[in-house]
């Protein structure tokens, strides 16, 4: 790529006025001097690959107006996204843009055109890159001058890699009908939850999205491969967590033929086997669970009835005995959600939950010392309903209700970030932490970050991706995609880089 955009532009300019004679320079000696102490900076940056979000105003096309991000390797573009519809370009408007390379060289013709009157630039005072330029011609010429800005200039990763299949030419869907008799929707079918647990990873399949139809399998592979545990009577399949070497599972939604008079919890180990216990009155959902280490407790969270099957609340459950019994430790009353209560975890010695109102209004809330009511901790902040509170380091992350903005707690307060993917409606286990980076999903893509702020992509497909999980056993990052090919994938990590 090089600055044909511009090349083509400064013709059309050329051609409309007929003037000769050579003007004054557009950059006297000092700005001819920053010019070229910036592109040294630059050059010295000490990294190669790099992304950066660009916009330039000029009298062209449309696509040259948009807001863009710009990913360049070996010099080159290898892919430029629109930033507000969050979509790639086609690889046949990469000419209308530039690297920062060329946006120098744009800058160097621009001060050497005999029509240009001016060029004002602004360097970066650390990586010299241009912030910005702007390029004035004669008043005499019509619809000529152009500016660029450019902003978010980050280095890039190793050189996205692909996602291989967990067991190649392998038909989960046509598994799945055959293990449950249930027919897995062409759309939504997939394993919608794992956990690895040592050499073994869990798998849980639903027909469809979790509470839209029945149907739900639990499966585990390991050295010997895939086998089946059980096939649950519930509408598919939102969460399980470890306890040591117990696999503990939240009964999404009971069916077939449980119903709502109470909620299931089950527990795998391989020497007990499954063991449901049908133990949450008046449970509807069970959500999610949040298996506290240092208490040796598990906590559910709920969407419930109040023993009429009509009036709706959401709680919080409390077991010491992996489910065996139950102590309610939350409701509505105690402003857990009036509707539904969507996750839970621990998080700076407090209990912090996902409210949720009538109307899907998901919020944060935080437990209270001395029994008082839950909390507010992000007032006017909407959350996604459905998708995990994640904690990476020390730091508690809540995927906003755009999904296309996270909400950071840390000790020193919260804050709201813009993030430059947008999670899937149906990736509800979107993230996981390996060390000391977060690796997410979104369009496909396998993104790592160390900080949940400035990402990188490291693995991309055209998979519709629902959950990522990792599994230090084998160092891999394992992944389910939806659908009628719906599949299990891998992606081999060295530390936290793919190999």
């Amino acid at each position: 790529m090089s600055s044909r955009g511009l090349r083509l532009c400064l013709i059309a300019v050329a051609g409309a006025a007929a003037l000769s004679g050579c003007g004054e320079n557009p950059l006297d000696v000092g700005e001819v001097r920053d010019l070229v102490v910036a592109e040294h900076r630059w050059a010295e940056r000490g990294f190669g690959d790099y992304a950066f979000i660009t916009r330039q105003s000029c009298f062209c096309s449309p696509e040259m107006l948009l807001r863009v991000e710009v990913e360049v390797r070996s010099g080159q573009i290898a892919s430029i996204k629109d930033v507000a519809a969050d979509t790639l370009l086609s690889a046949n408007l990469h000419s209308a843009w530039y690297t920062i390379e060329d946006l120098f060289q744009i800058i160097r013709q621009a001060a050497g055109n005999d029509l240009v009157t001016d060029v004002a630039v602004t360097f970066d005072p650390t990586l010299g890159y241009p912030v910005s330029a702007a390029v004035s011609y004669d008043p005499n010429i019509q619809d000529a001058g152009s500016t660029y800005e450019v902003t978010a200039v980050r280095p890039l990763g190793a050189a996205p890699t692909g996602l291989q299949e967990l067991m190649t030419g392998f038909s989960f869907p046509a598994w799945y009908a055959q293990q449950t008799g249930f027919t897995p929707d062409s759309t939504y079918f997939g394993a919608y939850s794992m956990e690895a647990i040592g050499g073994t990873l869990y798998l849980g399949f639903g027909t469809n999205r979790p509470t839209a139809v029945d149907g739900a399998l639990l499966a585990a592979v390991d050295h010997a491969g895939l086998r089946v545990i059980a096939s649950l009577p519930e509408q598919g399949f939102l969460d399980m967590a470890a306890a040591g070497e117990t696999l503990l599972i939240p009964g999404v939604d009971p069916c077939c033929p449980d119903g709502w008079e109470a909620g299931n919890f089950y527990t795998y180990t391989t020497h007990a086997g499954l063991i449901k216990h049908r133990t949450l009155p008046n449970v509807i959902h069970s959500w999610r669970l949040w298996y506290d280490v240092p208490e040796d407790a598990t906590y559910v969270t709920t969407g419930s009835h109040r023993g009429d099957f009509a009036t709706w609340t959401g709680e919080i459950w409390r077991s010491a005995d992996f489910g065996a019994s139950w102590s309610k430790i939350a409701d509505s009353d105690d402003g857990v959600g009036d509707y539904r209560t969507a996750d839970v975890v621990r998080y700076q010695g407090r209990l912090h939950a996902v409210s949720e109102a009538l109307g899907r209004i998901c919020e944060l809330v935080v437990q209270e010392s001395g029994g008082a009511p839950w909390s507010l901790v992000l007032p006017g902040g909407r959350l996604a309903c459905r998708h995990e509170l994640v904690l990476f380091g020390n730091d508690l992350l809540a995927l906003d209700a755009s999904r296309s903005r996270l909400h950071i707690l840390s000790a020193q307060g919260a804050r709201e970030v813009d993030l430059p993917f947008t999670v899937a409606a149906e990736a509800y286990n979107w993230a996981t932490v390996v060390n000391d980076h977060i690796f997410a999903i979104a369009d496909g893509r396998v993104l790592r970050s160390r900080d949940a702020i400035t990402w990188d992509t490291v693995a991309e497909s055209n998979l519709a991706l629902i959950v990522i999980r990792h599994w230090p056993d084998r160092g891999w990052l394992v992944l389910a995609s939806r659908g009628a090919a719906g599949s299990v994938w891998r992606l081999r990590l060295c530390g936290t880089d793919p190999c």
